[in-house]
């Protein structure tokens, strides 16, 4: 970011001292303008090594990201299958009563 700021600011006093020297009354807003406009391609050009290594770094980043997920999901994945103690049939948390109830939620909530 600060590389592209200072070819931005380079370019811009460039632009305004060639405008200068060549007799044109240009506003450093518009060699600001120019040097933005001429800047965008020239740094995609003149910083391509820090622009890979940023990539690099970027998809390392993703890569370990994709790793940590995955030993997640599958510690997850190995604690559901754990049988839990059930409680007596007819107590709040039986697990007919939770279908029952879900039955009851899922047929209010299609018309009929």
């Amino acid at each position: 970011m600060a590389l592209r700021l200072g070819l931005l600011v380079v370019l811009a006093t460039v632009i305004w001292g060639v405008a200068a020297l060549v007799g044109l009354e240009m506003p450093v807003l518009v060699a600001a303008m120019l040097a933005i406009i001429t800047g965008l391609p020239l740094s995609w050009l003149i910083f391509s090594r820090q622009r890979l290594a940023a990539t690099e770094a970027l998809e390392q980043r993703s890569g370990e990201r994709r790793r940590t997920r995955a030993e997640l999901q599958q510690a997850l994945e190995g604690t559901q299958g754990v049988p839990r103690a059930t409680p007596p049939a007819g107590e709040p948390g039986d697990e007919r009563d939770n279908d029952e109830r879900h039955d009851d939620e899922r047929d209010r909530g299609t018309p009929r």
